[in-house]
């Protein structure tokens, strides 16, 4: 995991500001209990086996969103997801992303969250070490990270965040 930029605090003013006009819903994963979510743009199938962009179906469209990422990120962008942990700081516990994703993955962090995250060194077998690294984000961090290992999210109350990746074309 890397930050690769730090957002100013008008730019999070901003950003929040216009997150809080968009209709949320709750996140139906059982990682993530309580927490709210939008996909923007698309809403890619979490397990599709075609094509991820000709299965996605729309979901809530907000040029302005899609167009901020687009600029940010290091890669092209296809899937976009805003989180709201709420009053209760509902995160997502250990995970790893879809099928439907490229390992590269970027988070827009809007607030303050401990990000964890597990990776194996060499080839995968269950006898390979694990090592586990946190970071500590307090709000304004463009961060990449390979979404393929598992990490998982543990929010502050009221912490927005937007997610984005690169559909892995299966």
């Amino acid at each position: 995991m890397k930050i690769i930029k730090n957002l100013s605090p008008s730019v999070i003013s901003q950003i929040i500001t216009h997150l809080q006009t968009i209709p949320m819903k709750e996140d139906k994963s059982n990682y993530a209990r309580n927490r709210k979510i939008q996909w923007i743009g698309v809403e890619p199938q979490l397990f599709a086996t075609q094509d991820t962009l000709k299965t996605a179906k729309k979901a809530y469209q907000d040029a302005r969103i899609t167009k901020f990422c687009e600029l940010i990120m290091p890669f092209k962008v296809d899937f976009i997801l805003v989180t709201y942990s709420g009053e209760q700081a509902s995160g997502i516990n250990w995970h790893r992303d879809a099928s439907y994703a490229k390992a590269l993955a970027g988070t827009i962090n809007l607030g303050k969250c401990s990000f964890g995250m597990r990776e194996r060194s060499g080839t995968y077998s269950p006898d390979s070490e694990e090592k586990e690294q946190w970071i500590t984000l307090t709000g304004g961090e463009v961060v990449t990270f390979d979404c393929k290992h598992p990490h998982c999210a543990i929010p502050d109350p009221n912490r927005r965040a937007i997610h984005c990746w690169s559909s892995s074309g299966k």
